[in-house]
């Protein structure tokens, strides 16, 4: 297990108590040969992380340490020391930095993972875990599961989830399954309210939260009082709802995932609510709720800012970085610029950080056209109306007529209905399609750090309370996952007043960046693997 330091060799910053311990414990089982596992979890964990795999086209694979490390702190905490509450947790590790509240009344597991580092292969190694396990009825006095529902904040984030999870495909082309047991992994995937017959061993359910929230029926009209009420059908949000929640209560075996997991106790209670309901619908009809709830975030905290009490395993962006899991930020700060003329013309008042930026995804454009790839600009401002005014320059005035996406989005920071179908469209092909520019408010939910933005301007008000990390995290994602020997950089023009933000978090040891001169922030960009031609001679390792 790696030990999680800072480049110079300081120790890591603020810690999870829980998680360090968790992460003692794993490396003693690990050595030990995974002792107290079942002999179907340790052919698990041996065929993913003992032996040798290779991809469809015959080149080394293997699954990340941060992947590695996530899904054996769950297999430990679950199935060796069986500790299924925060209380157990926190008596079995002598937590002192979490007091247990009210107990919780199913078994909850959070996972504080960098944005990029691949959460969704360890929802993935988990659902495989759960499913062997149950299928071949290992009775060690545990619950196991081959229902799953994995949960969304968002349709953006959902079509990036279903990329993964549709048909099972990416289980299926990479070494999850042991080749004995492949054609024993018989499990069917149910997007959102899809009426479909369920003929899998296993169902994924794959949805966006407000496909669960439950509808308040409407008052009926006097006609359908003398009538009768109309036939329900699938254009009926309430008869959707009531198939899909009566769909997931007639398992005695459900586990929740909830990706974007800070929201399930942050701006959306309503997403625990939902959890809850289901629970509550299960332990009616079987006398016991879910199985087990997997949280997955990379801010797992609650509207105090309080980290998740039930987080098992950190691998913080600090780590990320410094692994290349994700790109390595360089942030641009502006000099000896004149200050902004006293007029309320924002695109004047922002017009040198803006053209820097500009300037930035030019040479990006240039270095990496042999790669195949496309640079992508993203441009946060302070509201609505503002990125409106950025969007006409950079159309009117600075030659990108027609290749500038412009995201509205209402105060909640969700995307506007009208501009949604289009958006999802813009997203799933951001990298084929003609925009090069992305602009948005700050506030722009998940769904949109897409791996080929690579310079990122942001716009804030002096007294913005935006923090790096949400920054940084448009655009961390590497456009190329599968080589690590190429440096991807991420470059942050910022004004100088901002300085003291990203200072502040390289002295608390939460971040490692390097702040320089907007003039020398681009990297020296030698070699650039295109794209399916092996330059390198190097383990292949994958992103999801």
């Amino acid at each position: 297990m790696n030990e999680q330091t800072t480049l110079d060799g300081k120790p890591k910053g603020n810690s999870i108590e829980l998680d360090e311990k968790i992460k003692r414990a794993v490396v003693d089982w690990r050595a030990k040969g995974y002792g107290g596992a079942s002999d179907v979890t340790k052919r698990l964990l041996t065929y993913w992380f003992l032996e040798d795999h290779y991809d469809s086209e015959g080149r080394p694979f293997s699954f990340w340490p941060a992947q590695r490390e996530a899904i054996e702190a769950l297999i430990y905490v679950y199935k060796v020391a069986k500790y299924d509450s925060l209380a157990k947790l926190i008596r079995g590790f002598s937590i002192t930095q979490v007091q247990p509240g009210s107990p919780d009344p199913w078994p909850k597991y959070a996972f504080k993972m960098a944005t990029g580092s691949g959460k969704t292969f360890v929802m993935e190694l988990a659902i495989v875990w759960q499913y062997f396990n149950k299928i071949k009825d290992i009775n060690n006095g545990l619950r196991y599961s081959s229902h799953f529902l994995v949960l969304a904040p968002n349709l953006i984030v959902f079509d990036r989830l279903k990329e993964s999870f549709q048909d099972t495909k990416e289980i299926r082309q990479l070494p999850f399954i042991p080749p004995e047991w492949a054609a024993e992994f018989d499990v069917q995937v149910v997007l959102q309210s899809e009426r479909t017959l369920k003929h899998g061993r296993g169902v994924i359910f794959l949805t966006n939260i407000q496909q669960l929230y439950e509808r308040e029926e409407e008052p009926i009209n006097p006609v359908d009082e003398y009538l009768g009420p109309k036939p329900r059908d699938e254009s009926d949000p309430i008869a959707n709802w009531e198939y899909l929640y009566n769909s997931l209560t007639k398992y005695d075996d459900l586990i929740v995932i909830n990706d974007e997991a800070h929201h399930v106790h942050g701006d959306d209670l309503e997403w625990n609510k939902t959890i809850k309901r289901l629970n509550e619908g299960i332990a009616k009809g079987f006398g016991q709720g879910l199985v087990m709830q997997l949280d997955f975030s990379a801010t797992p905290k609650d509207l105090k800012g309080i980290l998740f009490p039930h987080i098992i395993y950190e691998y913080p962006l600090r780590q990320a970085i410094r692994d290349k899991t994700v790109k390595r930020p360089r942030i641009g700060i502006l000099e000896k610029i004149p200050p902004p003329p006293k007029m309320t013309d924002f695109v004047l008042q922002n017009k040198a950080q803006i053209d820097v930026g500009i300037q930035n995804l030019l040479e990006a454009k240039r270095d990496f056209k042999a790669s195949g790839k496309k640079p992508v600009l993203f441009i946060m401002t302070d509201s609505t109306k503002h990125a409106d005014q950025v969007g006409k320059y950079l159309e009117e005035e600075r030659g990108f007529k027609n290749r500038v996406l412009v995201i509205h989005t209402d105060t909640s920071g969700s995307i506007t209905k009208t501009d949604l179908p289009r958006l999802r469209e813009a997203a799933r092909d951001i990298a084929t399609n003609q925009y090069e520019i992305i602009v948005s408010v700050m506030m722009l939910k998940e769904g949109w750090d897409v791996r080929n933005v690579m310079v990122i301007v942001p716009l804030r008000a002096f007294t913005s309370e935006l923090l790096p990390e949400q920054t940084l995290g448009r655009g961390l994602r590497r456009m190329f996952p599968y080589n690590q020997l190429i440096d991807e950089p991420l470059i942050v023009i910022d004004h100088p007043r901002f300085r003291q933000l990203w200072d502040a978090e390289i002295k608390k040891g939460d971040l490692e960046v390097e702040i320089l001169s907007s003039k020398k922030v681009k990297p020296q960009i030698n070699d650039i693997m295109v794209e399916n031609k092996e330059r390198f001679n190097s383990t292949l390792q994958y992103l999801s």
